[in-house]
């Protein structure tokens, strides 16, 4: 009907009859041309790096319930660089249905990222948005302790371990900082996780480590160790 356009032609028939001649009938073809959905991507303000945010659309409106009834598909591009990274962004059939959660790749390191949905409705009629996601920065964070005995006169080892951050902080490596007498000069600083000091007599020390990431965020760990 005229409800639904598919953008195939349909042919009309009409047959006029008069009081004295036969009926004549003639044909013709219409078309009723689909239109595209109303839809707006719907994305969080901001994220947290290494954490998948998920996005959705809303459709707001359509002129066919039909495609209403038969749903609505979606393709995303999660950078906006023109390739679809979900859907193919060509067809209803090669698009995918609901929610989509933002690849790993995507939210790895901090910054913005502009998003781009199309919506398709069943006869491959269409509408893109745009949405940009603040991904924020997240500090680093480890285990900071000795791994050697707490003795005078002889080098105590502090180490970091079991890091934890964004995937790209991570593989880019961190600085590490070690303040053995806890006076807020960091005495030793690079790309080493451990470093070692000699406390010269008995007593109690403060020792302080700091793991830095290439965006500079960094987390300082403050230990207050017995020397025997």
């Amino acid at each position: 009907g005229l409800a639904d356009g598919n953008n195939v032609a349909k042919t009309i028939r009409v047959r006029i009859f008069d009081n004295t001649n036969l009926g004549v009938e003639a044909t013709t073809t219409l078309t009723i041309k689909n239109l595209p959905p109303v839809a707006t991507i719907v994305v969080p303000a901001t994220a947290t790096e290494g954490v998948r945010p998920v996005v959705k659309y809303l459709v707001a409106s359509d002129p066919s319930n039909k495609d209403f009834k038969a749903g609505f598909k979606a393709s995303w591009d999660f950078n906006d660089d023109g390739v679809w990274d979900i859907g193919d962004g060509s067809t209803y059939a090669g698009s995918i249905a609901g929610k989509a959660t933002i690849p790993l790749g995507f939210v790895s390191d901090s910054g913005p990222i502009q998003i781009r949905v199309r919506v398709f409705d069943k006869d491959g009629g269409y509408v893109d948005d745009w949405g940009t996601i603040i991904i924020n920065e997240v500090a680093p964070r480890a285990t900071f302790g000795p791994i050697s005995a707490l003795t005078s006169g002889t080098p105590v080892t502090f180490k970091f371990s079991a890091l934890i951050d964004a995937p790209s902080d991570v593989t880019a490596g961190f600085t590490y900082s070690f303040d053995f007498d806890n006076d807020g000069v960091f005495e030793v600083s690079g790309p080493s996780k451990q470093a070692a000091t000699v406390f010269p007599v008995r007593g109690t020390y403060g020792v302080s480590g700091r793991i830095m990431d290439q965006d500079g965020f960094f987390t300082v760990y403050t230990l207050t160790v017995n020397v025997l």
